[in-house]
């Protein structure tokens, strides 16, 4: 077991995909390493095929980190009904399609569809892109510092252009200078170069993505609502059974470092805008429920869970529950090892701004 350990953390040091660095060394390799074999030498042969698909993909940005997400669901699965209770692409009841990862227990079953999301700009190719320029000018001498910024429409060819001409000019740079590159569908990308008493090319600042290189980009609830409704439709036909006080529907989504999604994001999309308003002299929180649970056409799903990529939180997996389903999954999954079901503001002392109480 040890040595099939070691072999498979070599393995993940050497391919696995560099926005998901962080998995490649120290205790998240330990533990991806550990995690990989335990799924391997299970009785269950959709967990080792979750397993070894992570293997064979985890070099390519658009396999790994859904197979990563799938990974750890299942692990987290296993540490609440043991390793005996949890299976790997199965179908049955009126699904149509095979959901990831399923869990039965005694007093519940969960089934879970996995959707890693990738982001909706370009923050993957931004720290693919940091990634390959400390590597490649790792001895330039005297170092640079490097501002950095890009608008949305940058994409993975820009970046593969941008590289191109960094090797080809990175002769002639000189301090306090900018290297723009500048594609033909409106991408744009401009690296403002200083002097740093480091050897080697650093970015150390990184504005955020926007369609006019401002400093920020606004946040867009509505796009946030948009993705997440995507994940959560591609996921109906994986459910066997309508949810209920014993079957949870989970759609899983991860939450990685560079997410576009932040967690109050999280909630607006789910359950609509949330605030205060003046009653009798007191603040009297509201909730206008325009947010995707409280749509019809996802009355299928019991909760939204996301995944924080990290083996080392206090809680990896939390539950944004239905509104319809908020008191059965408090009781069953609240004090679950990885796992805290998310206050539902529409419970928990808000009211309905269109009916005020």
């Amino acid at each position: 077991m040890k040595t099939d350990v070691n072999k498979i953390a070599y393995k993940i040091h050497e391919e696995l995909h560099d926005s998901l660095r962080g998995f490649k060394r120290g205790k998240p390799l330990e533990w991806l390493s550990t995690t990989l074999c335990r799924l391997q030498s299970t009785s269950e042969p959709g967990l080792a095929e979750i397993a070894n698909s992570f293997l064979k993909q985890m070099k390519h940005i658009e396999h790994a980190p859904g197979f990563l997400l799938e990974i750890q669901v299942a692990a987290s699965l296993m540490d609440v009904a043991g390793e005996r209770s949890v299976f790997g692409n199965r179908q049955d009841g009126r699904a149509t399609s095979p959901c990831d990862v399923t869990m039965f227990s005694v007093c519940a079953r969960a089934d879970v569809q996995c959707k890693a999301v990738l982001n909706v700009t370009n923050e993957i190719h931004i720290a693919e892109f940091r990634t390959w320029i400390e590597k490649r000018f790792s001895n330039l001498e005297p170092g640079i510092s490097i501002d950095f910024r890009c608008n949305t429409a940058a994409n993975e060819k820009s970046f593969q252009a941008l590289k191109a001409l960094m090797q080809k000019e990175h002769s002639t740079w000189y301090l306090d200078s900018k290297l723009v590159y500048a594609g033909t569908q409106h991408d744009l990308i401009v690296l403002h170069m200083k002097r740093s008493d480091q050897i080697g090319a650093h970015i150390t600042t990184t504005w955020s993505s926007a369609d006019d290189l401002d400093l920020a980009q606004a946040v867009d609830v509505g796009a946030d609502r948009q993705i997440l409704a995507k994940k959560l439709a591609k996921s109906r036909n994986t459910f066997a059974h309508d949810p209920t006080s014993r079957q949870h529907n989970f759609v899983a989504v991860s939450l990685p470092d560079l997410a576009f999604l932040r967690l109050g994001q999280i909630t607006d999309a789910l359950y609509g805008r949330q605030g205060f308003h003046i009653r009798k002299g007191s603040f009297i929180s509201f909730i206008d429920k325009t947010g995707l649970f409280y749509r019809p056409s996802f009355d299928f799903c019991s909760a939204l869970v996301l995944v924080r990529q990290g083996h080392n939180l206090k809680f990896n997996n939390l539950i944004y529950p239905h509104p319809s389903h908020h008191k059965d999954l408090r009781l069953f999954w609240e004090g679950k090892k990885g796992f805290r079901v998310v206050s539902h503001p529409h419970t928990d002392g808000m009211v309905d701004e269109e009916h005020g109480d």
